[in-house]
């Protein structure tokens, strides 16, 4: 008989906290329409942390122009927003808004809050030994991590003419932050089931 023991790898990285999830709630009025509101801007995402807030911004545009949009090209509105005084980050008010609109000539421009904390997770390995063709074990270990997660990542489309909100989405779950492309594509997919409704 074998008497060999090995240990085979059966599950990798079963995460007990909930942080992989990332489902996405996206309400948006009556008013919205693709061809309405199809050319847009995306603006700095406020939070706990400047340059993630730009990142998050950046990794936005390819989800949104995946939905059908015509982003303005961030560098190029960043010049145009600097030459009026005006930047990407920071909060503004209607009429700035509305001269976001006119100089960029988008029809509606993208906001966005996150907040990004530290958390602990715990991952699972089940690791089964096999000591005979009919005598396998298993035996379950594992660690506990501490990861940079976002609590909440949420965007608003607001129209540059009313200054309305005509489009809000919020993370419904933590997203991790090697998550954040498959959160956006997701966000993706439900616009383009909204607007397809």
């Amino acid at each position: 008989m074998m008497k060999s023991f090995g240990v085979l790898l059966v599950g990798v990285a079963a995460l007990i906290h909930s942080g992989c999830g990332s489902n996405v709630k996206l309400v948006k009025s009556a008013e919205f329409s693709m061809e309405r509101y199809k050319r847009i801007a995306v603006m700095d995402f406020q939070g706990n942390n400047i340059n993630v807030g730009t990142a998050l911004a950046e990794s936005l545009v390819p989800a949104l122009m995946e939905s059908g949009f015509e982003v303005v090209e961030r560098s190029a509105l960043e010049k145009l927003l600097k030459e009026q005084k005006l930047g990407l980050t920071g909060a503004l008010n209607s009429s700035q808004i509305s001269q976001i609109g006119q100089i960029a000539g988008v029809n509606a421009v993208i906001f966005g809050n996150f907040q990004m904390e530290k958390k602990e997770k715990k991952r699972m390995f089940a690791v089964r030994k096999r000591g005979g063709v009919f005598r396998s074990k298993v035996k379950v270990s594992g660690r506990t991590d501490t990861e940079n997660v976002f609590t909440n990542i949420s965007l608003r489309l607001v129209d540059t003419e009313t200054g309305k909100i005509i489009l809000s989405s919020t993370s419904k779950n933590d997203v991790d932050t090697d998550a954040v492309d498959e959160y956006f594509d997701k966000l993706s997919k439900e616009i383009r089931k909204t607007v397809n409704k």
